[in-house]
């Protein structure tokens, strides 16, 4: 049964089963596959969604190329304005990107006999809403205040080793975490440098290493994505590695295909593995990032080949 399931939702927590059996009769179960679009932009709001398992995403097109701006999940929901303010449209898609999108769906007019009939049980539900939607503002206000500062580092300074510390800087205020890395790649010669290490004790600023003794970000730099890593599932052949933590997220800075170069967080403050949001955010900060490194990689090639022919450790090994 529905109604079995439903205490795990945000969208219905603190309701008593009473009333968890009452909304359960209201609710319907439907399967999409990848790439359907549940709404569709200028389409007018006519339901609520929850997931149940699978992804669905909110995307716009950027310099020819589609950015994920928010993420849907299990157990979120979506299209709850629709209960707020009747008869509005989209203003974006909502596309499937996982395989199977599994859901339960309110309906407009199920909602209004919800409302009618049973307007306690309606209010809490509202109520829930509103939790969520503070949440979400949260991290679009991080995620805008983390662009601005990214785009004000930038243009204020013109080396690599003070803006990382900054762009650093600013990450650990809206993503706390206990330890840093912002690294640069440069292919020509297949070394990293380390720009900026925040916290980790046995690694330096201003150093390089072989990427090829680094299984990890060797893998990275061939096939680029964002990993996040937990104590749970982090292989042994990466145990050596000085930066590995109990929780961690590498993400490339890239533009296309090509890698410049690495942002490492690891250990949030509150013990707990980083997010998808925590994911969207960081790519978001790395896109933003990537001209830049690739404008300087050139004069950085020429210093290393220097500093390494006269000085040259593998620190992070």
């Amino acid at each position: 049964m529905i109604s079995n399931n439903l205490k795990r939702f945000p969208l219905f927590k603190n309701l008593s089963q009473q009333e968890i059996n009452i909304v359960a009769d209201f609710l319907i179960t439907k399967e999409y596959k990848l790439g359907y679009k549940i709404f569709k932009k200028g389409g007018i709001k006519d339901k609520l969604i929850i997931i149940i398992n699978g992804l669905c995403a909110q995307r716009i097109n950027i310099n020819n190329k589609l950015e994920t701006i928010v993420l849907f999940e299990n157990n979120d929901f979506v299209g709850e304005m629709t209960f707020i303010n009747k008869g509005i449209k989209h203003k974006k898609d909502l596309e499937v990107i996982s395989p199977i999108l599994d859901t339960l769906e309110l309906s407009v007019y199920n909602w209004f006999t919800i409302q009618k009939k049973y307007p306690n049980l309606a209010n809490k539900i509202y109520k829930n809403i509103a939790i969520t939607i503070k949440k979400r503002l949260d991290h679009t206000n991080n995620k805008l205040e983390a662009l601005f500062a990214t785009g004000k580092i930038i243009a204020s300074y013109n080396n690599i080793k003070e803006i990382s510390f900054y762009i650093l800087k600013t990450i650990l205020k809206i993503i706390p975490s206990k330890k840093a890395l912002f690294l640069t790649y440069l292919p020509d010669i297949k070394k990293i440098y380390i720009a900026k290490n925040i916290a980790y004790k046995n690694i330096k600023d201003d150093f390089y290493f072989d990427i090829n003794k680094d299984k990890l970000l060797n893998s990275l730099v061939k096939n680029p994505k964002t990993k996040i890593l937990s104590k749970n599932n982090i292989p042994k052949e990466y145990d050596n590695l000085k930066y590995i933590c109990n929780y961690l997220i590498i993400v490339p800075l890239k533009i296309n295909k090509l890698v410049l170069g690495f942002i490492i967080l690891g250990d949030k403050i509150n013990k707990k593995n980083y997010s998808l949001n925590n994911k969207i955010l960081l790519e978001a900060i790395a896109s933003q990032i990537a001209p830049f490194v690739e404008k300087i990689e050139t004069k950085e090639i020429a210093k290393s080949n220097d500093y390494i022919e006269r000085e040259y450790i593998d620190p992070l090994i």
